[in-house]
């Protein structure tokens, strides 16, 4: 027994090493003072098992015992496995009805007492997504083509010192195609004058136009959103067909199409919002000066 529960200590000081990347046999046995056949025959034990590097770690010496030597391995019952497939549907609406996968953990382990703890829970969650995660199409861009530009969903403000009045502002954000050069400015709404004169202020910024518009479906761009024959704003199309560009909209509930747009929100969200948060404004160009020194910071 003494002699087994050494083994167990250096299988788990083994373990340790692998969590951190060292993957050779020889170098593992030198570490630990096991021969590399030795250890190759553990690592062998380990990938025929159900748990991750960090799993194993967790196990008590029993549990890694029946794994490190299955000839001495008693009958284990077999656990319920949870209906990932439900699982996955419930998850897919989390942001809608505040669903997490603790919350479903939760559930199933009321439901069977003897199933598998939260980590293993996850890890064979994680398992099924691998295992039946959605093909999508890698999309293919000329740089300097496309012109992604959106909102904000966040909003900065700032006061008018002769009044207290607090102004509410929205954040036009651009992002060019490839290279993701982000362009940023505050206005007082989203309706079509501040839309358009945005968009010629990216142009200036960019020095260029782009040979494709791809706007979010917000009025001031598109009217009537389609899949196949969006309508867009007869202003806004006048205001393209005069610098001689293309309206390119993206489909309603396609992300991927304006990705670049969403990963500049995101950003503007990170190193402007979030940072300028404390700080007091009190005209339109002074939010618009240190917007620009932050974005370019970020970037």
């Amino acid at each position: 027994m003494a002699r087994k529960r050494t083994l167990l200590k250096r299988i788990r000081k083994m373990l340790g090493y692998l969590s951190k990347g060292v993957t050779s046999s020889w170098v593992l046995g030198e570490l630990v003072g096991l021969s590399h056949t030795k250890v190759q025959e553990f690592l062998r034990y380990f990938k025929g098992s159900d748990y991750s590097t960090e799993e194993l770690l967790l196990l008590d010496d029993d549990a890694l015992s029946a794994i490190a030597y299955p000839q001495n391995r008693k009958p284990v019952p077999i656990k319920p496995m949870p209906d990932f497939e439900k699982i996955d549907k419930e998850l897919c609406h989390g942001k809608k009805n505040g669903v997490t996968r603790t919350l479903l953990w939760q559930e199933y382990i009321a439901e069977h007492p003897d199933g598998y703890r939260l980590s293993q829970f996850n890890e064979h969650y994680r398992r099924y997504r691998k295992e039946h995660k959605k093909s999508s199409m890698v999309q293919k861009r000329v740089p300097g083509e496309r012109m992604f530009a959106d909102y904000s969903g966040l909003k900065m403000s700032f006061i008018t010192p002769e009044t207290g009045e607090l102004h509410d502002c929205e954040l036009f954000v651009t992002s060019l195609g490839v290279s993701g050069k982000i362009y940023v400015e505050a206005t007082l709404t989203q309706q079509i004058p501040d839309w358009i004169a945005s968009n010629e202020n990216a142009f200036h910024y960019y020095g260029g136009v782009p040979a494709l518009l791809v706007p979010d479906n917000l009025k001031s761009a598109i009217i009537e959103p389609s899949r196949y024959d969006p309508v867009s704003n007869p202003v806004f199309e006048e205001f393209t067909n005069h610098y001689r560009t293309v309206i390119y909209a993206a489909r309603v509930r396609h992300p991927k199409d304006k990705s670049l747009a969403e990963s500049a929100v995101q950003n503007v969200q990170r190193w402007i919002i979030a940072p300028l948060r404390k700080r007091t404004f009190f005209s339109l160009a002074e939010l618009n000066c240190f917007t620009k020194v932050n974005v370019l910071r970020a970037i």
